[in-house]
């Protein structure tokens, strides 16, 4: 019996060291499917870091309560129409602009304004005009620095406030003889004035004489053409009344 126990527990040590050398089992994995041919796997991306805001908001502007008042928007009324001067006056010819209009001092007017005067029923010729010059010259030639009497008619003033009148020159009208020496036309309005008769006259008398205008170009300045206008004029001394008659 105890030889039999002795050799029991000789075969047990002699297995010991060869339990010790067997290598672990190794895990059971599960099966790996292959993956199918029409896909593909998907890469994972790295997460996209969150960056802290590089600024920092401000606190909103208060609204301002205060109210600016707006003025009222004015309407520009009508311009204060001129006092209507004399009739008939008495005037200094200080300027000729240009072959229908002066600048005057005006007797009973402050002599520090000067008033500019276009000449009543007339058109002088256009600029382009060689007898545009001749006219202004002869203009200024006639009553240039000289006292004259003008005289207006129902309308006083043109649209740009300019005084209108006809030009008395030691007994005769400028503006009528103007157009007898062809060195204006009548005006298209001209037809409601009062002396529309004797510059329609003078007129139709330059065209058959074929004067200034209505003739060839000028040659010579006519300062020294001495014309006859159809109106003479008498004016009496105390009253500054004038009369225009028909010269024979």
């Amino acid at each position: 019996m105890a030889r039999h126990l002795l050799i029991f527990f000789a075969l047990l040590l002699a297995m010991s060291p060869l339990q010790g050398c067997n290598p672990s089992p190794e895990p059971t994995r599960p099966p790996t499917l292959p993956l199918s041919p029409t896909m593909a796997a998907t890469p994972t991306l790295p997460a996209t870091p969150t960056l802290p805001p590089t600024w920092t908001p401000r606190a909103p502007t208060p609204t301002n309560t205060r109210v600016v008042p707006i003025p009222p928007t004015s309407t520009a009324g009508p311009s204060p129409t001129p006092t209507r001067l004399q009739a008939r006056s008495r005037a200094f010819v200080v300027e000729v602009q240009d072959s229908r209009t002066i600048g005057v001092l005006l007797e009973g007017q402050p002599l520090s304004q000067v008033f500019t005067v276009r000449l009543l029923g007339i058109q002088p010729p256009l600029l382009s005009d060689p007898w545009s010059t001749v006219a202004t010259e002869w203009l200024a030639s006639e009553i240039g620095r000289k006292v004259v009497l003008m005289e207006s008619d129902a309308r006083e003033r043109d649209g740009q406030g300019n005084l209108l009148r006809y030009v008395w020159d030691e007994g005769r009208m400028v503006n009528v003889t103007m157009v007898q020496l062809g060195l204006a036309s009548v005006a298209d309005d001209a037809a409601t004035l009062r002396y529309a008769a004797d510059l329609l006259d003078a007129e139709a008398d330059a065209r058959e004489a074929k004067r200034g205008m209505w003739g060839p170009p000028p040659t010579l300045t006519p300062t020294s053409i001495a014309a006859t206008a159809p109106l003479t004029a008498t004016v009496s001394p105390t009253s500054s009344t004038i009369t225009p008659t028909s010269s024979p």
